[in-house]
């Protein structure tokens, strides 16, 4: 390959780098409640996780409801480590930077439909800008950033609440260890 191939590759190459994404836009931010069981059996109990989703680094988050009030249902909060449960997640066939923030054992007192409520999030998320240069990373360029204050609400979320389906006759025969 001559140094006039060559030429017109790295022309390509810097053109692209130059056009490269330098973000102004408030990143993407949301908040998703995950129930383990969507429909369970009264007497039973669910685990409820709120996720935090963004398309930056999650810098700082804040909620201002400690605890999680569900009209009959008890929930009890477990404690977790934040600062472990950071990661990457898909959602929608994007990658996002993920961090749980609360996860509830909820446990219904009768048959019926629970409502979760909305519950609102505050945070700091920052974003890496691009270089415009595609061999200034290789090179140990750093980059800069940009925090913006973004905030997401929950939606309500539904869960259903069953009777313990009745046993047949051979179902407690076998129980017992009945011959049928």
């Amino acid at each position: 390959m001559s140094a006039r191939s060559l030429y017109p590759l790295l022309l390509f190459l810097i053109t692209i780098g130059s056009a490269a994404q330098q973000t102004t836009d408030t990143p993407a931010f949301f908040v998703r409640t995950i129930v383990q069981k969507p429909e369970f059996i009264k007497g039973d109990s669910t685990l409820v996780s709120f996720v935090l989703y963004s398309e930056g680094e999650i810098r700082t988050a804040s909620c201002k409801q400690k605890a999680l009030k569900v009209k009959g249902a008890r929930a009890r909060r477990l404690n977790i480590n934040r600062e472990t449960t950071r990661g990457r997640g898909r959602w929608e066939n994007r990658l996002y930077n993920t961090l749980v923030w609360a996860q509830y054992i909820v446990a219904a007192d009768a048959v019926g439909t629970l409502t979760l409520p909305a519950i609102d999030f505050r945070a700091t998320v920052r974003l890496y800008e691009r270089s415009a240069d595609p061999f200034a990373e290789f090179f140990g360029y750093r980059r800069g950033y940009k925090d913006f204050e973004v905030s997401a609400s929950s939606a309500k979320t539904k869960i259903s609440v069953t009777e313990k389906p009745k046993k047949t006759t051979q179902e407690i025969m076998r129980a017992r260890g009945g011959i049928l």
